[in-house]
């Protein structure tokens, strides 16, 4: 996937007032951090970054304009309103393109499991894995297909097939993603 242009000025004025002025403005204030340099302090078009994110999804590669400069970056945190859910502040990380990174990348549950339709109650316990990727296949998210998941079970981090080949779990394998609780039969019944 291409890297999605994303323009910012910087900015030298920093504090809650200077970042209330930049709201006000239609602006984020955000920051760009590398390893072991000085940080940079970005603005960013509000309307622009939201149609890109609502676009594109939180593991997008950006190539971030700051005047003459041009960085790759990675969202690394948003902090919203809690009311009206608009982006507060952003924070990136500059990479380069051929690092391998540590994402949370979401997972898509599909179908109806069978301990659900034995009349089973799904918990789903995380909705996301960590995975070290290269920056450039970094998956948008992992579907998991749970059908056939009787009751009275719990699937693991360790037991999604369908991470891409290029990505590596980097959690550990018994996390639990789901359970479903109840909708077993009862072999005393019969």
């Amino acid at each position: 996937m291409d890297p999605i242009q994303l323009s910012a000025e910087q900015r030298t004025d920093f504090g809650k007032g200077t970042a209330r002025q930049l709201r006000r403005a239609g602006k984020i204030p955000a920051i760009a951090y590398r390893n072991g340099d000085e940080p940079i302090h970005i603005a960013l078009d509000t309307k622009s970054f939201v149609l890109q994110m609502d676009r594109t999804g939180r593991n997008t590669v950006f190539q971030l304009t700051v005047g003459d400069d041009q960085h790759y970056v990675l969202l690394q945190q948003m902090q919203r309103h809690p009311v009206t859910r608009n982006p507060m502040h952003v924070d990136f990380r500059i990479v380069n393109l051929d690092d391998v990174v540590n994402v949370m990348v979401n997972i898509n549950f599909t179908g109806r499991s069978l301990g659900v339709r034995m009349g089973g109650r799904l918990l789903k316990v995380r909705r996301y894995l960590r995975l070290k990727a290269p920056v450039t296949a970094i998956p948008n998210e992992i579907v998991v297909d749970m059908t056939e998941l009787p009751g009275g079970s719990t699937f693991y981090s360790g037991d999604v097939t369908t991470i891409p080949e290029n990505c590596e779990l980097a959690d550990n394998k018994r996390v639990p993603l789901l359970t479903i609780k109840g909708g077993t039969v009862d072999r005393n019944a019969e």
